[in-house]
Parts: structure tokens; sequence; C-alpha cells
């Protein structure tokens, strides 16, 4: 299991994980590999997914080594985690590897476009809520981006999702 950290793109760290990954390594038996990737603002967008992705293709590399079948690797995120290990999985695609088999998508922030009902309503709660949203998608994207969002970036904007490995998707309000 490839491990990406939340934090609304611009906090956390593999220490608020280590916990969650220990616990999987040892209730399932799964060997874990936690991500630590470039934040923004300082490294907007594609630092973080592509620090990501090469996580996953040296985890593919030395499956060998860690023990892993190279044919049971999976990647799971919380939160912006969650939206990063979506947009690996479809570099991972895209780029012809490496095979995933799985997706755990934790609460994903997938959508920087932020109009889904929830996020429309809910611009006070604690922790997080829209003022929040918008502002780890500006800083996300970089203070000079226009136009378009990849989908890299923004998964829910990936028109074309399939021969992506299963997701489970959790959500909330």
């Amino acid at each position: 299991v490839l491990e990406i950290h939340g934090g609304g793109f611009m906090f956390g760290s593999i220490d608020m994980m280590d916990p969650w990954c220990q616990r999987v390594s040892a209730e399932v038996g799964a060997v874990v590999v936690s991500v630590e990737y470039r934040l923004a603002p300082e490294h907007p967008f594609p630092a973080g997914v592509e620090d990501c992705y090469a996580a996953l293709a040296w985890t593919a590399r030395e499956a060998a080594v860690l023990g892993i079948d190279p044919k049971r690797i999976a990647v799971a995120g919380q939160s912006a985690g969650g939206g990063l290990a979506a947009a690996t999985a479809l570099l991972a695609r895209d780029r012809g590897g490496p095979e995933l088999c799985f997706q755990l998508l934790e609460i994903p922030e997938l959508d920087d476009r932020l109009e889904t009902p929830s996020m429309t309503a809910f611009t006070d709660t604690p922790l997080w809520n829209r003022p929040n949203a918008i502002w780890s998608w500006r800083h996300y994207l970089g203070p000079d981006h226009e136009g378009e969002v990849s989908p890299y970036a923004a998964p829910s904007r990936a028109e074309d999702l399939s021969t992506l490995p299963p997701a489970y998707v959790s959500t909330m309000e």
C-alpha cells in the first residue's frame, strides 16, 4: 500500500499517518510505503503528485527487495492524500505503469471547482469548509494559475476513468 498523507496539499507529514500505516501493516499483513511529498505553496502542482508517482515507481521497482507482489500494489490517501492517490493512479495508467490493483480514497480532495452541495453549504464548519478548500486549491494550483485545470491536479476533471483500478471512496458532508 502506497499511503499518501492529507493536509490540504500544504500541511501534514508521514509522521501523522504512521499509526495508520502500522495498523494496516499489522492487521492486513501488507507492506506500507508512506510518501513524504513536497507541499504547496512553496511547491505547487505538479510537484506533490510527481513525488507520489516517483514513490510508486520506486515501490514497484523495489518490489522484490520489499517483499511485495508487484501485481498487488494499491494507493491510499485521506483528504488531499486521497486526491493525490487518485491523481497518481491516473498518471500510472497514462504513463503505462506501474500497475495498480486498488485505490483507497478517503474523503478525497478531487475537485477544485467546489460546486458540490456540501461545498456551497458548509462555509463555517470547524476544520474543513469552503474558505479552507478555496485556500487549499489556490495554493496547490499556484499563484499564477489560470485557465484549465489538469486532471492530474483535480482528478474529477478526468474525462476517461476506464482501465483504472477499482476504488473505494468514502465521503463526508
